[in-house]
């Protein structure tokens, strides 16, 4: 999700999420990055910030916080 040349990429929300989610699920990391396009750190990131309680998307750096919920 580039958005022009030398640009961070931007993610929403539930993009994150959803990754996270597929992580948990047991799939591995680097095959989750791989599928989505998105670079392995960067999805490790999001797991460990998710299980923080602090993903959120980089746009919105005010936004609440949200919890992923693991059932």
């Amino acid at each position: 999700m580039m958005t022009e040349k030398g640009s961070r990429a931007a993610y929403t929300l539930e993009f994150k999420l959803e990754a996270v989610r597929l992580v948990h699920g047991g799939q591995a990391k680097a095959v989750t990055a791989k599928i989505l396009g998105v670079p392995a750190p960067t999805l490790g990131n999001w797991v460990r910030l998710a299980a923080q309680g602090n993903l959120r998307t980089h746009s919105c750096p005010r936004q609440k916080p949200w919890r992923l919920a693991v059932d």
